[in-house]
């Protein structure tokens, strides 16, 4: 089984404390935030040993925006986005689900 290293681009690091933010402060519940990013984390994470598993996306926009070979992973509500580079899983953004149609 082929081991990934991590990347979490800025942009991804920045949609990760958005959605921290607004749980914690919106909806008021820091305890729930402080665990969404832990499962978002996780789930990020998991990604060492299972990168490589899963088949491209076919989203037309996600392959416009991030090229032909962008996977995606869910958590939740959230969606993983990322690309492989050798055995580097790229983690460019973490988006809405809904935001993916």
């Amino acid at each position: 089984m082929q081991r990934f290293e991590i990347l979490i681009l800025e942009e991804a690091l920045a949609d990760i404390e958005e959605v921290f933010d607004y749980i914690a402060y919106e909806l008021k519940s820091p305890d729930t935030a402080i665990d969404y990013r832990f499962g978002l984390l996780e789930k990020i994470n998991s990604l060492k040993s299972k990168a490589g598993m899963f088949a491209p996306s076919s989203r037309e926009f996600l392959k416009l925006r991030y090229g032909s070979e962008v996977y995606t992973i869910n958590y939740k509500k959230m969606v993983i986005v990322y690309n492989i580079d050798g055995n580097t899983a790229v983690i460019r953004r973490v988006m809405a689900g809904g935001l993916i149609l």
